[in-house]
């Protein structure tokens, strides 16, 4: 930023080093000095001071729509940002809508710094207008509601006079709030209607009220959010489940999803969607499968997929039969290396010779 500044005015003729000279000393006294002249410039656009504000508390972009509602800034005003103002922002697209937040988050937190009761206040008109989903069904109050509740309560946490009992835990409004969140099955339905590509929005929810019941050490909840969190990964839909509806990033987000859980089971869902993609004809979703997968092993020392049916380590032999059937597909060997233990590359060797494939077989 300071460097874009001095481009602008040595175009402009004017002495760089002098400018340099005046600059502050640490980045949040070179905020305040912007700040200052941003408050001239925007001195009467009260929506723009507030959005600037409302963007230091915000965790992902804001859409126009919503940035109207919550700083009162007018579509006019937003169509026409000097660039003064938009330098400061990444701007994006969702749903047919621009998107705002700051181009890094260093700024938003030292802007925050800077705005300070204002920028206070403004984050908590955003939750509570987070709160509010049932009614704006807004994919930013979907994506971070649990998360800024779960911000305050570790705020809280911070500077609570310990001991606390349970009772006085649960009786927290923001972590009853987050519980009830995490109970909400029709906040969890919501999630994955608006945001159906998201799908592990539910179990980030009770994973965030779950660390909160063990950190406040309240064993009933922590029993409870267990128990919720093992039910909803037994009964979530599938990666092919998503790919038969047509929900191709779905199906990839799913696959990822159980990758987290558990690598093995997470890398066949991933082949076994390559493979069902390329024979439908989708090179493309193939290849992107075996991407992820490549940059999930990459840099990781992990335990390979072996043959060893007396241990119950089918994973090797399924994956040389899938990726037996991805030659096609960029990259399907330095999966292969990837992923398979010495019986599981022997294995697919072997798969690829009975197809008279006997160059791959040998790479």
């Amino acid at each position: 930023y300071l460097v874009d500044e001095l481009v602008d005015l040595a175009r402009q003729g004017r002495d760089v080093r002098v400018a340099l000279e005046r600059k502050p000393a640490g980045f949040r006294e070179y905020v305040k000095g912007q700040v200052r002249q941003l408050a001239s410039i925007v001195r009467n656009e009260q929506g723009i001071r507030s959005m600037f504000a409302v963007l230091t508390k915000a965790k992902g972009a804001i859409r126009e729509s919503e940035l109207e509602e919550l700083a009162g800034v007018s579509v006019w005003d937003l169509q026409n940002l000097p660039v003064s103002v938009m330098r400061w922002f990444s701007v994006g697209e969702e749903g047919g809508e621009r998107t705002f937040c700051f181009a890094h988050p260093l700024l938003a937190e030292e802007f925050g710094a800077v705005l300070g009761r204002e920028a206070e206040q403004a984050g908590q008109k955003l939750v509570e207008w987070c709160a509010r989903w049932e009614q704006h069904r807004s994919a930013y109050a979907l994506r971070y509601f649990a998360q800024h509740l779960y911000d305050q309560i570790s705020e809280g946490l911070a500077t609570a006079k310990p001991p606390i009992s349970e009772g006085e835990a649960t009786a927290e409004p923001k972590i009853s709030e987050l519980f009830e969140l995490a109970r909400n099955e029709e906040f969890a339905r919501t999630q994955e209607e608006v945001l159906p590509h998201e799908p592990d929005l539910p179990l980030q929810t009770l994973q965030l009220a779950l660390d909160v019941a063990i950190k406040r050490d309240l064993p009933k909840e922590m029993a409870e959010m267990l128990l919720r969190h093992a039910k909803r990964v037994e009964g979530s839909e599938t990666p092919l489940q998503a790919q038969e509806r047509g929900e191709k990033e779905r199906a990839i987000r799913l696959a990822k999803q159980r990758l987290e859980r558990d690598y093995r089971l997470g890398t066949l869902w991933l082949l076994l969607l390559a493979w069902s993609w390329e024979n439908e004809g989708e090179g493309e979703w193939a290849k992107r499968c075996l991407d992820e997968i490549s940059q999930w092993w990459k840099g990781k020392t992990l335990e390979k997929l072996g043959i060893n049916w007396s241990e119950d380590e089918w994973q090797g032999e399924m994956a040389a039969f899938l990726l037996g059937d991805l030659m096609q597909v960029e990259g399907w060997a330095e999966v292969s290396l990837q992923v398979l233990d010495d019986e599981g590359l022997r294995s697919l060797a072997v798969k690829l010779a009975d197809k008279g494939c006997f160059e791959q077989a040998k790479e």
